[in-house]
């Protein structure tokens, strides 16, 4: 089943990070920070299955290679607590091949950041598990021919936020559309829907790092189990609320007939009227004409009398 999931974090050095390590990380490959000298090896990780950036048109030509892109976005933030990156984490529909989801991560992409200037460096992880996911790198400075410009602060808004997650359910939704896959998703929180849902424990490092090495753990198997009665209960409140709206869809159509007969016996009920003053109004007038013809015999009479 399609599950929504899509969260933002900003990766700063004020919480001891680096873009050029989270870049190294997120594609499973060895970046040199040349600020700092550091060597970030991460080529002995697995899962990730395809990385990809999608840059403005206007973007230098080393804005498409990974390792200068991450050391000018860390060369030109001098601050010590400097943003660096704003990441995107998506859940990609376990219904869709890696390629379609593909063509929709691009499709969002274009839309939403590379329209407004953004750079984005995206790995695709896990995409064989139950878990297929994608890590989206933003850079946060415009950029054009000669570099790096000013940070867009309006970028961080959270109006912004809000907008990016809807978007992203309208992508996915759309392609799930087109494929005719009967599953949607809704970037609104459960609570937001309506669904009271029962809450996953928090895993902790520990217990993450061995489910990660595909070790179950007991707060993993709780997790697998609420997230399957949960999906079970979404189900069930959907049917319930399709039933509903049909409940409500029929009573309308019966309250809108009922009012269409009460129109049409208000109509010919003042037609009926309409047609009884008629006949009225031409039966006084017969009646005048008769009284004037009798009128006019009986002076005719008299007259001839007096003659």
């Amino acid at each position: 089943m399609a599950i929504y999931h899509a969260s933002f974090q900003i990766i700063s050095r004020s919480s001891g990070r680096s873009s050029t390590a989270a870049a190294a990380y997120r594609h499973a490959i060895e970046i040199e920070d040349m600020r700092t000298g550091e060597k970030h090896d991460y080529t002995r990780k697995k899962g990730v299955d395809d990385s990809f950036i999608i840059a403005p048109q206007n973007a230098p030509d080393w804005a498409h290679d990974r390792k200068q892109l991450w050391n000018n976005v860390e060369q030109i933030e001098k601050r010590k607590d400097a943003q660096l990156s704003r990441e995107l984490n998506v859940a990609l529909p376990v219904e869709l091949t890696q390629a379609q989801s593909k063509e929709v991560l691009i499709n969002y992409i274009e839309k939403n950041f590379k329209q407004n200037g953004m750079i984005a460096d995206v790995a695709m992880h896990d995409m064989k598990s139950e878990n297929p996911h994608a890590h989206i790198m933003l850079t946060m400075r415009h950029i054009d021919q000669g570099g790096f410009g000013k940070k867009n602060r309006d970028w961080n808004k959270k109006e912004n936020i809000e907008t990016w997650r809807e978007s992203w359910a309208v992508e996915v939704n759309r392609k799930l559309e087109e494929l005719k896959i009967d599953q949607k998703i809704d970037h609104r929180s459960y609570e937001r829907q309506g669904l009271e849902i029962a809450p996953t424990k928090h895993l902790g490092p520990q217990a993450h790092a061995m489910e990660k090495r595909g070790i179950k753990t007991e707060k993993g198997d709780y997790n697998r189990e609420i997230k399957k009665l949960n999906l079970a209960f979404i189900e069930i409140t959907k049917k319930v609320q399709e039933l509903k709206k049909g409940v409500e869809k029929t009573i309308d159509k019966g309250l809108s007939a009922i009012e269409k007969i009460k129109q049409r016996s208000k109509e010919s009920g003042v037609s009926a009227i309409e047609k009884m003053k008629e006949r009225k109004q031409i039966k006084q007038e017969e009646i005048k004409k008769e009284r004037t013809i009798k009128h006019s015999i009986k002076f005719n009479k008299e007259d001839g009398l007096s003659r």
